[in-house]
């Protein structure tokens, strides 16, 4: 699909091109009503009708950095061409994923028209700044909390949340459904009055259970929950530090950069770790191929023995949030 400059697709007729099974996943994805008989061309009024109030609630759970990469997008007009920014490419990615963007070649996206006029206007206001700042702590304790753990019993969330931030338990639990909504980074589930907020990886019920019921967990404070998340927590052991070097001192990694590293390849790894170490040790590979290239295979298992030194200071899911290295001791 060619653009032509300063040119943006309609949203309209990006839909007009779904079919029905594409729209209903999209009604799906933002909570929207509708009757599976319905023709396409009421399904498309439906999600158009609801776009404005879509797009405002989708914004009001973007975080800080996200709120930059929506700043720099909305600075180029809606259209983007990347070069070596992984965490705009990443944002474009997760965008596109929600239908407010288009990918119309393996470094350009666009926004659709009716989604810039929105954001454009939205952006500037000084509340959704403060909001987005807000939401970068929320998220951290809750992806904190589900690596921390595994999988964590609402009502203890509910305890470590509500230190810090007013809410009353039904709030909160409709937020992190809308929360779910945007993101798939952890999962919801519910069996018949116990609510588990849980990591991504596990996917019934008897998981989640597992984790949630331990006892004697280790209790992590709510500071130290939001920075396991950014692995600020490590900091204090030399494992962290090593491989911090290691990337820093073989690669262009600035702090940004770094945050990146750790989200893709060093948490997906740790998260991989909790369930099957073999598996876990198989993929990082592809998990560290995928944003750096190595010259000697030296490099490359160097690299990998610093990542598996860096899980046994980690929190461990099966050792109920304590350390391989805690429980040696």
């Amino acid at each position: 699909m060619k653009i032509g400059k300063n040119k943006l697709i309609s949203y309209k007729e990006y839909l007009q091109k779904l079919n029905k099974k594409e729209l209903m996943t999209i009604l799906d994805t933002f909570v929207i009503s509708y009757n599976t008989k319905d023709k396409v061309s009421t399904l498309i009024t439906l999600i158009l009708n609801d776009l404005d109030d879509i797009l405002k609630e989708t914004l009001s759970y973007f975080t800080t950095s996200e709120y930059q990469y929506l700043k720099y997008i909305i600075k180029k007009k809606g259209y983007v061409k990347l070069k070596t920014n992984v965490g705009l490419m990443l944002f474009c990615e997760k965008l596109t994923n929600l239908h407010f963007m288009n990918k119309i070649s393996d470094n350009k996206y666009v926004l659709f028209k009716e989604v810039y006029k929105v954001y454009k206007i939205k952006i500037k206001q000084k509340k959704i700044i403060k909001k987005c700042q807000k939401n970068t702590q929320e998220w951290h304790l809750i992806l904190g909390s589900t690596l921390a753990y595994g999988s964590f019993n609402f009502n203890d969330f509910y305890h470590i949340y509500s230190e810090k931030y007013q809410i009353s338990e039904k709030d909160l639990q409709d937020y992190l459904y809308h929360l779910k909504s945007y993101s798939n980074a952890f999962n919801l589930y519910k069996e018949k009055d116990n609510l588990y907020l849980t990591n991504k990886n596990l996917k019934n019920i008897k998981e989640c259970q597992k984790y949630a019921n331990y006892k004697d967990k280790k209790n992590f404070s709510f500071k130290e929950l939001q920075n396991l998340y950014t692995l600020k927590y490590l900091k204090k052991y030399k494992s962290y530090h090593k491989l911090q070097k290691f990337i820093t001192d073989n690669y262009y990694v600035d702090k940004k950069g770094f945050n990146i590293v750790s989200e893709k390849v060093i948490i997906p790894y740790l998260e991989e770790y909790q369930i099957d170490k073999r598996k876990a040790y198989k993929i990082l590979p592809e998990l560290i191929n995928e944003f750096f290239e190595f010259n000697t295979n030296k490099l490359q298992t160097k690299f990998m023995e610093l990542i598996t030194s860096l899980a046994k200071d980690f929190p461990n899911w099966n050792l109920k949030g304590y350390s391989e290295r805690e429980k040696e001791k």
